[in-house]
Parts: C-alpha cells; structure tokens; sequence
C-alpha cells in the first residue's frame, strides 16, 4: 500500500515571511528544506514537533 500524496499549498503571506526568515541565512534554508522534504515523506515524524491546530477557520 503507497503512502498518500501530500500537496502543500501556501499563503501568499507566509511566502513573504519565509523569504525574510531564510534571506542571507544558508543554515535556516537548510533546516527549513530538511524539515519540508521530512514532513513530504512522514507527517508523523516525531522531530517535526508539529502540534494539531485548534480552532482554525478555513484551513
């Protein structure tokens, strides 16, 4: 059985906000590449720390 395809989607404003987070840094961009490719083939991984959002509207 293959795992299910994830298809991430982003906000126009967290694009902004990850360009100004990761400009100049090669370290972040890094982790940040390393988290994302991660959380594509295990959303559960234990290291991502993710928390369930709670009362979200319209995510």
């Amino acid at each position: 059985m293959s795992s299910p395809k994830i298809k991430l989607e982003y906000f126009q404003h967290f694009l902004n906000d990850r360009k100004k987070y990761l400009k100049n840094n090669p370290r972040r961009l890094a982790e940040y590449k390393k988290a994302i490719a991660l959380f594509l083939s295990n959303p559960a991984h234990p290291s991502l720390n993710l928390e369930k959002l709670i009362n979200t509207k319209g995510v």
